[in-house]
């Protein structure tokens, strides 16, 4: 008699066995009900040029401006969240936190179960400083603020309005500016940055995000990424420095056809085109490099890569 051969499954026969053993435990699971966040609702007297500081870890935060001496806070509370007010007048603090107190440190266990959003509407002309962990952040309708800082680690930052100094930052999530400010210090690690309106000084700097910069007279400007690319648009103001470098990334600059400006441009492996000035090739292998005195040569332009492509060109 001869025996029955035995089926050795195959592992495709075993991926789909796994895959409707799974389905089968996860529609088993049953459906909790989604707890209800509690309204916010509160107002706080201060001064027009005070200074609000806000934090939140998990969900939103909204900012706007208005013609009011008043803070008002509205939005939901989220599970496992408790609202924190101090001061008045000439400082306000506004915390999300746990109902042990704890604010910054929740990370896995004893952290918020649901998110929070907080609307908040300040003076146009407060101090306003913003941190986030996993939220988003969002200003509009600031106006002679004297400083503004927003961060967030994993949520998006976007901020319209007129400051004179400014600080935005972003681990992971994008940042966004329209408006005006003197001094602009912008910070992302992988995500894009977009930023209009700026003069004075400003400093940009990314890792892997890409970053655009469209600004008006700027004195100085630092701009670096490693992987991301950069691209500028500015009017270099008197003997204003203009500086930006990427590893390999791409970098591209517009300044105006009436430019006075010494300009010194290299990159190791990547390529050069540009409107002003001749561009030189190594005789023996990679690597160009353009030195160019336009106008009168007032302000200073450095810029430089290793392995992306250079474009300096005119509007």
């Amino acid at each position: 008699m001869q025996r029955s051969r035995r089926h050795t499954p195959s592992k495709l026969e075993i991926a789909v066995r796994t895959n409707l053993l799974l389905i089968a435990l996860i529609a088993s699971i049953p459906v909790l009900p989604a707890l209800a966040a509690t309204p916010i609702e509160r107002s706080i007297d201060v001064e027009p040029s005070a200074r609000v500081e806000l934090s939140n870890v998990r969900g939103l935060v909204l900012v706007s401006g208005w013609d009011q001496p008043q803070v008002a806070i509205g939005g939901s509370l989220g599970e496992g969240s408790e609202l924190k007010v101090e001061g008045e007048g000439a400082r306000v603090s506004i915390r999300i936190e746990t109902p042990d107190g704890k604010g910054w440190g929740w990370w896995g266990r004893g952290g918020p179960t649901a998110d929070t959003r907080l609307e908040v509407k300040v003076p146009r002309g407060v101090l306003l400083e913003v941190d986030a962990v996993s939220a988003d952040v969002r200003v509009d309708g600031i106006s002679g603020s004297r400083e503004v800082a927003l961060e967030s680690v994993s949520g998006d930052v976007r901020l319209q309005g007129e400051v004179e100094r400014l600080h935005l930052s972003s681990v992971s999530g994008n940042i966004e500016m329209s408006g005006s400010a003197k001094r602009a210090e912008l910070e992302t690690v992988s995500g894009d940055l977009v930023a209009a309106g700026l003069t004075g000084e400003i400093m940009v700097e990314t890792v892997s995000g890409d970053a655009r910069i469209s600004a008006g007279e700027v004195d100085r400007l630092t701009a670096s990424t490693v992987s991301g690319s950069i691209e500028i648009d500015l009017v270099p103001r008197g003997t204003g420095t203009i500086r930006a470098e990427t590893l390999s990334g791409q970098l591209r600059l517009r300044v105006p056809a009436e430019l006075s400006a010494k300009i010194e441009a290299s990159t190791f492996s990547g390529s050069i085109r540009s409107d002003f000035g001749s561009v030189d090739k190594q005789e023996h292998g990679p690597g160009e490099s353009l030195s160019a005195t336009v106008g009168a040569g007032a302000a200073r332009i450095d810029v430089e890569t290793f392995s992306g492509d250079l474009e300096i060109r005119k509007r």
